[in-house]
């Protein structure tokens, strides 16, 4: 197995056990509820993307962003699972300094794809 087949299912193991985490908060905020969106689109897309180390970085540009405007406040399990994620997602500011805007959700949808809104 190459290592980038193993990084990537490093990151998507993590993205499900947060997604689990985060799934099983009761009242979820709308804030958390794109979150949610989010990882389970990412979770969808990592085994078919040809940039992972990119989309990872999306990920937890986006998630930093919008917890950081609302009032999403993370436990320390989950902390470390975002914090895993970005070490992985480090490989790609190595390889690409591309800017998004972070806290659109759309730019993990394709353009004929339904972006979920609450």
């Amino acid at each position: 197995m190459s290592a980038t087949l193993k990084t990537r299912l490093a990151a998507k193991n993590t993205i499900q056990e947060l997604l689990q985490r985060l799934l099983r908060r009761p009242a979820p905020s709308v804030e958390l509820l794109d979150i949610i969106d989010v990882l389970t689109e990412i979770n969808q897309k990592i085994d078919t993307t040809n940039e992972p180390a990119v989309m990872v970085t999306h990920l937890v540009a986006y998630i930093r962003c919008t917890a950081s405007g609302s009032q999403v406040v993370f436990n320390r399990d989950e902390l470390s699972l975002i914090t895993q994620l970005s070490e992985f997602g480090h490989l790609a500011s190595q390889v690409n300094q591309d800017r998004t805007d972070s806290a659109d959700k759309a730019q993990f949808y394709g353009c004929f794809e339904a972006i979920p809104r609450h």
